[in-house]
Parts: structure tokens; sequence; C-alpha cells
């Protein structure tokens, strides 16, 4: 297994929301579906409530910051199509992992490995689910 580390908060150049920085909102909404979204490989263009995969995870707590994280990934493959090869140009896509690495490595920073990881930090995974290398899993570092 390999990881791909990015880091959010340079994605919006340390924008503040209200009451915390934006990968403090982001790592705030991670945790608040810490034991509520089941895992379920339902596909469509939203998860039902309480169910979902990782990649869902990732896009409730963009969306708890007050980013809307699928609508800017669905933008950026109308805009930059040759640029997602695993993006089917359908709503779903924003719900593939090997979509969203694609979206992150064109509108955030990689960091490496040997750099200690932050809160808030997206981190993917390679070798998880799938064999040939492709990311097929994410998370959000936490702080506890």
């Amino acid at each position: 297994m390999s990881i791909l580390r990015i880091f959010v908060a340079l994605l919006f150049l340390g924008e503040t929301a209200a009451d915390g920085t934006i990968s403090e909102k982001i790592l705030d909404g991670a945790k608040r579906q810490i034991g509520v979204i089941q895992w379920d490989r339902t596909m469509g263009a939203q998860h039902p409530a309480g169910k979902g995969v990782c990649t869902d995870v990732i896009l409730d707590a963009f969306d708890y910051a007050g980013i809307n994280l699928a609508d800017s990934m669905r933008n950026d493959i109308r805009k930059h199509r040759s640029a997602y090869p695993f993006a089917e140009g359908t709503a779903i896509d924003a719900r593939r992992a090997r979509v969203q690495i694609d979206w992150f490595r064109r509108n955030a920073v990689t960091l490496s490995l040997e750099e200690d990881f932050q809160k808030g930090d997206v981190v993917f995974y390679t070798g998880t689910y799938r064999q040939d290398g492709s990311a097929d899993h994410v998370a959000i570092v936490s702080d506890s």
C-alpha cells in the first residue's frame, strides 16, 4: 500500500470560516460522521443518509466547511476532461476516489510522506482494494 498526502489548508490559502480555519472545519465535518456513516456502495449522485463510502466522508466534511467539493469537481471535469481519465462524465464522478485524487492533484498541494501529517490533511491510499496502482481509498487525518 502506498499513500499520497494532500495538504488541504493550502488549497484555500488560509481562508478562515467564522469559527475556525477551513481545515479545522473540514476535520470537524469528518468527525461528525464517526459512527454515523455505515459502509454502503450504493451509487448515485447522493448517498443515502447514514450510508456511504470513504469519498462520501470527504464530500460531506468539505460540505460542512461550506465548500461544495462535488460541484467544484464537476466544473473542473467539464473544463479539463482529459485531466480526469477515470471520470465518466456523470454526477457520480465526485464519489470515486480515483476522480477525487485527480481533482486534489490539480487543486491542492501534494506533500511528501516525510513531512509531519497535519490534522485536516486528505490522504489517498493505493492498493487497498485495487491492485492497479490507482487511488482506491481516501481519509482525513484527525487530531485524535
